[in-house]
Order: C-alpha cells, then sequence, then structure tokens
C-alpha cells in the first residue's frame, strides 16, 4: 500500500497533464486526440509523462525487487512477502490481480502514448476491429520488452530508496504539467 501511496500522485498529475494537452478527460478522449494528432505525441510534456507513468508502472507492478535491508531473505522482498500466507487459488488470484493490474498500465501507455489507430481507414467494421487488435498487441508487446529490459539492467532496490522512484516519477509528471503550461498553449 505504500508503493502505491507513493506512486498515484504522480499517475494523477500525468494523466492530468496529458488531459490538458488533449482537452479531454476521459481516457478515451485522450485517445482520440491522440490517435487524430500524432505529432502531439512528440511534446516534451508527453514524453516526460511517458517516463513518468512508464515508472509508475514499474513501482505499481513490482517488476523491479525492492529488498527489506533489515533481512538477508530473499523471501521478504516487498512484491514476495504480500504472497508469502497464500497458496492454491488464492494465490492465483492474488498473481493474476497483479497480471491484470500491469495490463492496465500498459494499456494506458499504449494507448495513449503510441497512436497507431489513426493511420489506417478501413471501411470493414470487421476488418477494422482486426487491424486494432493486431495494433494493440503489437504496442503491448513493445511496452513489454521496454519493461522487461528495464527489469534486467536494473539492479535491486533497498526499500528507503523507493521513495525516489515515486519523486522522480512525480516531478517528471509535474515538469510536464509546467512544461504544457508554459510552452504548450
Amino acid at each position: 500500500m505504500m508503493i502505491s501511496s507513493l506512486l498515484e500522485p504522480a499517475l494523477l498529475v500525468a494523466v492530468i497533464t496529458v488531459g490538458l494537452i488533449t482537452g479531454s478527460g476521459s481516457v478515451y478522449g485522450m485517445m482520440q486526440t491522440a490517435a487524430a494528432n500524432s505529432a502531439a505525441v512528440f511534446q516534451p510534456a508527453y514524453l516526460l509523462t511517458f517516463v513518468a507513468i512508464f515508472i509508475i508502472l514499474i513501482g505499481e507492478a513490482c517488476r523491479i525487487p525492492v529488498d527489506d535491508p533489515a533481512t538477508h531473505l530473499e523471501l521478504t522482498m516487498v512484491h514476495e512477502a504480500m504472497l508469502l500466507e497464500f497458496s492454491g487459488r488464492y494465490l492465483a488470484l492474488m498473481e493474476l490481480g497483479a497480471a491484470v493490474k500491469q495490463l492496465i498500465f500498459i494499456t494506458l501507455l499504449a494507448n495513449l502514448y503510441i497512436p497507431l489507430e489513426g493511420l489506417f481507414q478501413i471501411a470493414s467494421p470487421a476488418l477494422a476491429l482486426a487491424v486494432s487488435l493486431v495494433l494493440y498487441l503489437f504496442k503491448v508487446l513493445v511496452i513489454t520488452v521496454l519493461v522487461g529490459l528495464t527489469e534486467v539492467f536494473t539492479v535491486k532496490l533497498r526499500l528507503f530508496s523507493l521513495p525516489n522512484l515515486g519523486a522522480i516519477s512525480f516531478t517528471l509528471a509535474f515538469l510536464g504539467f509546467v512544461q504544457h503550461f508554459m510552452l504548450g498553449r
């Protein structure tokens, strides 16, 4: 819960910033604006909020191991300590919940920051659905590879350095917010 409470303010600032840039309060409206104007994705505010939400994805999905330095056991890492008392179908439900949370963040990144749907104008609804599904899976694959590379090339964090991760993501999101008001309008 501490990890989520440290990262959620950054998520709110990043999503509000993207909402201000696109002029919409709904995620669907943000996606439609990004798809219609794909050049806007390369604004500095968009890039800063992308990195902020990517850091939030890494932290919320527990993709980087966070160790409690008071112990010597690998089982006391933050993401594993929550699951120690579960087994069987309850453990499967906890793992499924973590996977769904990670997929939601990946989908948010994929749909807000990689707008490929506006490139194709297809008359057939079935073909449009198939192309959209393939593009979505491609975007999810790209972000998943980025998450995997980040996980591989990042060392184990100490528990007390986790607030720094939240501070970095909040700072990036806030810089994107400030940049939008100073230069983006």
